[in-house]
């Protein structure tokens, strides 16, 4: 009986480990979805993981986010992302994820970096706040003045 016992509550702890990931886990599979959703070009669901009070240090607002997305979208193709997430800090519905990033893309016949370059990747600070919906991305900062058209994540 105790044989059985010990193998039911193993079987619940995997089972809770692995049906119920931790936040940072969430927040990575947020991060990789992005990253997805730019490789696809896909507005809608890039979009689906930025919070409405989206803000940035240049004024930059959730509907300001989307026209950039669009028109970078319409402007470039074959994107390619490298990234790497350093750390994730998380304090109870707000979390920071520093990220280094590099992304690639073309227009018409040119290929060249957006952010980043050869000799390495762009430093990013990704602030994310827990939603009803889960995680969602509410800032970025990293970005110089210029970048700032190239928002993406």
């Amino acid at each position: 009986m105790k044989w059985y016992s010990f193998i039911i509550i193993l079987v619940i702890v995997i089972t809770v480990i692995v049906v119920f990931p931790s936040d940072k886990k969430r927040i990575r599979k947020i991060i990789g979805q992005c990253e997805q959703s730019v490789v696809g070009e896909d507005l809608k669901s890039l979009m689906g993981h930025i919070s409405f009070n989206y803000s940035d240090d240049y004024g930059g607002s959730y509907m300001m986010l989307k026209k950039r997305a669009e028109g970078l979208f319409k402007s470039y193709d074959d994107f390619e992302i490298a990234s790497d997430i350093k750390g994730i800090n998380i304090t109870e519905e707000k979390a920071v994820a520093d990220l280094r990033v590099s992304l690639i893309a073309s227009a018409g016949n040119e290929r060249g970096y957006l952010l980043g370059d050869a000799g390495g990747h762009r430093k990013l600070r990704v602030y994310l706040e827990k939603s009803p919906y889960g995680w969602q991305v509410i800032r970025l900062a990293g970005l110089s003045e210029k970048e700032q058209d190239l928002q993406l994540y």
